[in-house]
């Protein structure tokens, strides 16, 4: 896969990994990122602890190591098993994306669980008053009689913040707390979207294009090429000559511009006569940019991209110029 994208020597151009490991939603190519995905799979299992206390082996962890404090309270000790603790350092993922559904109170921390935001209300807080709060008040210290207490509220927090806490209605039976996982549209936990919950979540400018590039009835590679096409990744003599100095940028084909990605499949002359002879009515002269034309091709039918599209990827890894190549097959 490195060999792939890097190639195997250093002037190929790289392609950075964290655009690699992103979901292919926000445009990247879906693959997980180990370290991510090794703390989802703990994370896992610790909300296995807290949610499924009939499992046998929750039953056990409880008994071990739950008796005295609550799974977020508990410290970790250098006695316990090496799984435990990688258990352990997981919560600040669970404690991240869970979110909770008021009820009594009693089980919902103030100040440190995400109850009323996507984080919790202790980031609002000044630096100079946090020692003077107590981490561990509940939800429920802040009832009165029913109500929210706004006189307490706003003793550490700013009146937008208690008017966005003043709308959250609180039941009317002595319920029990509940909580999900926030990042599933669900609400259920899974390593896929625990994992992709802590990685750098920017959409790309053309997901959507690229969206629908994965959608097509490509082969695998023809789809990862096309990956590179769309976020100018390819190794055009422009980006070549970038990492060598050696290389000439310009175009071996027309010798009037750079080799660029938007140059060797739109703007070139040349590319023009590949594009008249193959009869699918995508001249790149009848579009005013490269993107326009990019998303014309991904709207046609499958047809298209399995017999040109894959013939255009073996001409770009045929070490002669791509566009001889091709239209030379098409004569």
């Amino acid at each position: 896969m490195r060999n792939f994208f890097w190639g195997s020597s250093s002037t190929s151009p790289p392609v950075a990994w964290e655009q690699v490991c992103s979901p292919k939603s926000k445009g990247g190519l879906g693959i997980r990122p180990v370290s991510c995905f090794n703390k989802a799979a703990l994370a896992k299992l610790g909300w296995k602890v807290i949610t499924d206390h009939n499992n046998w082996w929750v039953e056990i962890v409880r008994k071990k190591y739950l008796w005295k404090f609550s799974f977020f309270d508990v410290p970790k000790q250098p006695h316990q098993s090496f799984a435990w603790k990688g258990i352990l350092d997981s919560r600040d993922i669970i404690l991240k994306g869970m979110r909770w559904i008021i009820g009594n109170g009693r089980n919902i921390k103030f100040w440190t669980f995400n109850w009323i935001y996507d984080f919790p209300l202790i980031q609002l807080v000044d630096e100079n008053t946090r020692p003077f709060i107590d981490l561990d008040e509940s939800v429920l210290d802040y009832f009165d009689n029913g109500v929210w207490n706004i006189d307490k509220l706003n003793l550490h927090l700013d009146s937008s913040i208690v008017r966005d806490i003043s709308f959250v209605n609180l039941p009317f039976s002595d319920r029990e707390d509940e909580f999900v996982w926030g990042p599933a549209s669900d609400g259920k936990f899974s390593i896929k979207s625990a994992t992709w919950f802590q990685c750098n979540q920017n959409v790309h400018p053309k997901a959507n294009l690229l969206n629908k590039i994965w959608k097509l009835n490509l082969p695998p590679k023809a789809k990862i090429f096309a990956w590179l096409l769309v976020r100018d990744r390819l190794k055009t003599r422009a980006r070549l000559s970038r990492f060598n100095s050696n290389i000439n940028p310009v175009c071996g084909l027309c010798n009037n511009d750079v080799e660029t990605s938007d140059h060797i499949f739109w703007s070139c002359p040349k590319v023009w006569d590949v594009w008249t002879i193959s009869n699918l009515n995508h001249n790149p002269t009848t579009f005013n940019c490269f993107d326009d034309w990019i998303v014309s091709i991904v709207r046609v039918l499958p047809g298209f991209c399995s017999a040109c599209f894959s013939l255009l990827l073996r001409c770009l890894q045929n070490p002669e110029p791509p566009c001889c190549c091709f239209i030379h097959y098409l004569k």
